[in-house]
C-alpha cells in the first residue's frame, strides 16, 4: 500500500464516518483526523486505501492512533458487495474464532486488528484496520521476487491460519460451519468470471509464450494449450475447488485464496534489511480449499526459478513441521490424519498448474509500466463489455513462465 505522505483535502463521506466511530468506540473526546491516500495503481484492484492518524486535542485523552480505511470502488458492483462482506464476516467471526482456537500457540495473531466492519447494506462498504506501519511493517520490495527470509516467514504464517482452522473444523466442527457457509469460493462464480474476463482471455495466449521452446508436437505444449484454452474456461473449478475432488474435503480448511506479495507485509532488520517477521492482510476471498491454494500462490506465483530450485521442497516440508507443531499443541496427537506429507503432494499436483497460469498475468500487473497497467483497470471496469486483449508480455515474463512450466512439468512426472 503506498501512502504519498500528503494530507486529503476532501475525505470521502463513509471513511469520515468509519473515522468518527472509531474515535468513538476508542474514548477520544476531540478527535482530529489527518487522512493520506494509501493506495498505489498496483495495490489492489476492489479497493481504495486511505490512511489516517487519530489524534485527540483534549490531552486527558487516548494517545494517537494510526489506522487503515479500505473502502469498495465503483468497479465490479456485481461482485463488490460479495467481496466486502466476505471480509467483514472473516474480521469480524472468523478471525477472533480462529484467535480463540489456536490460543495454545498464537500469542501475537498473524493480521491487522480490525476496528470498524461496515461492510452490509447499499455500497460503498468499508473495512477499518490497524495500521500496522507502526509496529514496523510495510510492503516487500514488489519489483523483486521473494527471497527465502520472506517465503519462511509467510509459510510460518499461513501454518498459523491453516492450522487454526483445521483445529476448529475438528474440535468444533457445527462452528466451523456456521463460519465457513457465507464464504463460497469467488473463483468459482459466474459473477466473479464475468469480472474477470480480461485476465482470462489472456490466458489463451500464454501458450503463444511456450512455441519456440516447445513446438506444438510436444508434449508439454498441448498439455498447457489445453490447460490454458480448455480447462481454465470449461471447469477451473477441478485445480481449485475442492467439492470437485476424490474424498471432498479432504485436508481442506479456510485459506487466504490471495495470498502474494501485494497482500503480506514484513518487518525488517535495521541493520541487515534482512525480513524477520510477517503479517497477512486483505482477507477479501476467504474460502474452504486445501492449504496448496496458498502455498502455491505465494511459492509459484511471487517466488523465481533460482530459489524454487534451492527452497522449494525444503519450504512445503518446514510449512507441514510447522503445521504439525501447532496441531499438537492444539490437542491434536495424530497431525498426519489431519493434513499428511502425502496429500499435501497429492494436493499441490492438482493445483500447482492454477498457480502456473495465473503467474504471467501477475508478472505483468507488478512490472508492466503506468499506461499498461491502466488499461488492465479500465478493461476490469467494463463488466460484461467485450474485451480485446491489448496485453503484451515483456521477454522476462516469458522466461519465468517458460521456467516454471518447465518446474511443474518435472514435479508433475517425478512424482513430487
Amino acid at each position: 500500500m503506498a501512502d504519498d505522505g500528503c494530507a486529503l483535502t476532501e475525505v470521502p463521506a463513509l471513511v469520515d464516518k468509519a473515522l468518527k466511530q472509531v474515535a468513538a468506540e476508542q474514548g477520544y473526546k476531540k478527535p482530529r483526523f489527518t487522512v493520506t491516500s494509501g493506495s498505489g495503481m498496483r495495490d489492489g484492484f476492489l479497493s481504495t486505501v486511505y490512511r489516517a492518524n487519530i489524534h485527540d486535542e483534549d490531552e486527558s485523552g487516548p494517545a494517537d492512533l494510526s489506522v487503515m480505511c479500505k473502502m469498495s470502488m465503483n468497479v465490479m458492483e456485481n461482485i463488490m458487495s460479495d467481496v466486502f462482506a466476505a471480509e467483514g464476516h472473516v474480521y469480524g467471526r472468523v478471525l477472533p474464532a480462529l484467535e480463540a482456537a489456536a490460543k495454545d500457540f498464537m500469542t501475537s495473531p498473524p493480521w491487522p486488528r480490525a476496528f470498524h466492519l461496515a461492510t452490509s447494506g447499499p455500497l460503498p462498504h468499508s473495512v477499518t484496520l490497524e495500521d500496522f506501519r507502526p509496529r514496523g511493517f510495510g510492503p516487500p520490495d514488489r519489483t523483486k521476487p521473494l527471497d527465502i527470509d520472506h517465503c519462511r516467514l509467510v509459510t510460518k504464517q499461513l501454518a498459523k491460519f491453516h492450522a487454526a482452522g483445521f483445529l476448529l473444523k475438528h474440535q468444533q466442527p457445527e462452528k466451523f460451519e456456521a463460519l465457513r457457509a457465507p464464504l463460497a469460493n469467488l473463483f468459482d462464480s459466474e459473477d466473479m468470471w464475468e469480472n474477470f474476463k480480461p485476465f482470462m482471455k489472456d490466458i489463451v495466449k500464454l501458450p503463444e509464450l511456450l512455441v519456440d521452446k516447445w513446438p506444438e508436437d510436444t508434449k508439454i505444449f498441448r498439455v498447457m494449450k489445453k490447460v490454458c484454452c480448455d480447462t481454465a474456461f470449461e471447469d477451473f473449478s477441478l485445480m481449485v475447488e475442492p467439492r470437485t475432488w476424490p474424498n471432498d474435503g479432504e485436508g481442506c480448511c479456510l485459506v487466504h485464496g490471495d495470498c502474494q506479495v501485494n497482500n503480506v507485509a514484513f518487518k525488517y532488520d535495521e541493520a541487515t534489511g534482512r525480513a524477520t517477521d510477517c503479517l497477512l492482510y486483505d482477507f477479501q476471498i476467504v474460502h474452504y480449499a486445501s492449504p496448496v491454494v496458498d502455498l502455491v500462490r505465494i511459492l509459484i506465483v511471487s517466488t523465481d526459478r533460482e530459489l524454487r530450485a534451492a527452497h522449494f521442497d525444503d519450504l512445503l516440508r518446514g510449512y507441514l513441521r510447522e503445521l504439525h507443531a501447532h496441531l499438537r499443541a492444539g490437542g491434536i496427537k495424530d497431525p498426519d490424519s489431519i493434513y499428511s506429507w502425502d496429500l499435501l503432494q497429492r494436493h499441490m499436483r492438482r493445483t500447482v498448474l492454477w498457480g502456473v497460469i495465473m503467474q504471467p498475468a501477475f508478472n505483468n500487473i507488478l512490472h508492466s509500466d503506468d499506461e499498461a497497467l491502466a488499461k488492465v483497470r479500465d478493461a476490469l471496469g467494463k463488466v460484461g463489455e467485450e474485451y480485446q486483449s491489448e496485453t503484451v508480455y515483456s521477454p522476462g515474463t516469458r522466461r519465468a513462465f517458460q521456467e516454471t512450466v518447465e518446474e511443474i512439468d518435472s514435479w508433475i512426472n517425478e512424482g513430487r
